[in-house]
């Protein structure tokens, strides 16, 4: 016999929010979701969280290095870990992760940096610094 149930579909941010808390600390996903307009569909807010949640965590540790070169602020390599370390969790590509949470939402040629610079607000208020 086959599950004809229909897939259950967010219609609110609050349907969305509650899902996300499921998964995140309260406080991760009520910054995202304030700080990131439009969050998309399930799997981008999903990844958004994650990706924020890792930026956090990285955030303020080494400079990715060439030859004892540095090449990547901080915050540069903060975000490349966190994208790798999310794909992984999500057994996705690190460029899929990218396009759901860069490319889907912000605008060229900066997305990137507009992304980052998002994260950066996120993580100063999940730590009280704002």
């Amino acid at each position: 016999m086959t599950d004809n149930t229909p897939p259950f579909e967010f219609d609110e941010l609050h349907g969305l929010r509650d899902h996300l808390i499921e998964q995140f600390d309260e406080e991760l996903v009520t910054a995202t979701l304030n700080v990131i307009e439009g969050n998309g569909n399930i799997t981008e807010a999903e990844y958004r969280v994650a990706v924020a949640q890792e930026f956090c965590k990285f955030v303020g540790g080494p400079a990715k290095k060439k030859v004892g070169n540095r090449y990547r602020t901080g915050p540069e390599s903060a975000l490349d870990r966190a994208f790798t370390s999310v794909a992984s969790a999500f057994d996705v590509s690190e460029s899929t992760v990218r396009e759901r949470c860069v490319h889907t939402r912000y605008d060229e040629p900066s997305a990137t940096e507009q992304f980052r610079d998002d994260l950066q607000t996120i993580c100063r208020q999940v730590q009280g610094t704002d």
